[in-house]
């Protein structure tokens, strides 16, 4: 059971760490995307610092020789995984983009006129699906070779990046696994 449980709130994480930013990305104002992928980002840091210190709260709370120690820390995942997946099911659209891609472009303006709250004949509307479609255009003309991405991946300007990005992801991660770390918690 506690593999199962550890398995879906994995693939969930996995899924909303991957998925968020880039609808996010799809569905901001172009001036703003920067600063809201930004703040996902700290909100996902102050969450994990949230999971750490429940966590922490249970140890000290709840026996170690019942089962309800592991179950309540991995059931308090269910809070925030339900809400996001309820959310994406009945509240969330489609982005944009999506239907720009698929050829639905009464359905990308129905989505862009309930996000920005604007009339569908207001000017901010129409520049932002003309820009829209023009970008998928450009994609669906100059989609790359896969040998041409990953050549891309290597270009002096996107090297230091995926580098940056690599060895941040690493340090990150090494830091929650370290068996010290585990070790010392549960002393405490």
């Amino acid at each position: 059971m506690m593999y199962a449980g550890r398995f879906i709130g994995g693939l969930g994480t996995g899924s909303v760490s991957l998925l968020v930013p880039m609808y996010l990305s799809e569905l901001s104002p172009p001036d703003i995307r920067g600063f809201l992928v930004g703040m996902w980002e700290i909100g996902g840091q102050i969450a994990s610092m949230a999971g750490f210190w429940a966590n922490f709260a249970v140890l000290h709370t709840i026996s170690d020789s019942s089962s309800g120690q592991w179950m309540t820390s991995l059931g308090i995942q269910l809070i925030p995984g339900g809400l996001l997946f309820l959310a994406s099911i009945f509240v969330l659209p489609e982005s944009p983009r999506f239907h720009v891609k698929k050829f639905k472009p009464k359905e990308a303006l129905k989505t862009l006129v309930w996000l920005r709250q604007l009339p569908e004949d207001h000017e901010y509307i129409i520049e932002e699906l003309r820009a829209m479609q023009e970008q998928v255009d450009r994609e669906l003309v100059q989609t790359p070779s896969k040998l041409r991405m990953m050549r891309e991946l290597f270009w002096r300007g996107n090297r230091n990046r995926l580098a940056i990005g690599v060895v941040l992801m690493l340090c990150q991660n090494l830091t929650w696994v370290l068996p010290t770390l585990s070790s010392s918690v549960a002393s405490w």
